[in-house]
């Protein structure tokens, strides 16, 4: 998990995350809204699609993107240091981690 201001959430409600074309507002942090739909900054996709892929695969938590533009966000947002670090101390305190980040290779195996 990762913080977020509370206004940020609310505000951004049931959208669902994926590509933005056209007709958005760019928001506070840098995503890109639409009626329906948040594309996050570049920086921040690839962490989005990990963490959204691994609190569905170990959840059954539904999806708030199709499966296609999260394995891509991941793919092409490949996890930072900041991130591999991160995962390292969730798995010392809490005995797991975030396996997508461990072995970004396996969401390549999802459906």
């Amino acid at each position: 998990m990762y913080p977020v201001r509370s206004s940020f959430e609310m505000s951004r409600g049931g959208d669902r995350y994926g590509e933005v074309r056209r007709g958005y507002s760019e928001g506070e942090c840098g995503e890109l809204i639409t009626y329906r739909d948040l594309e996050p900054p570049d920086h921040a996709k690839g962490a989005v699609a990990r963490a959204m892929i691994y609190m569905h695969t170990t959840y059954e938590l539904p999806l708030r993107s199709d499966m296609a533009t999260l394995q891509a966000w991941h793919r092409d947002h490949p996890p930072s240091e900041e991130e591999l670090k991160r995962n390292e101390i969730i798995q010392d305190l809490q005995g797991n981690a975030n396996p997508f980040i461990s072995d970004p290779s396996l969401v390549d195996e999802l459906i």
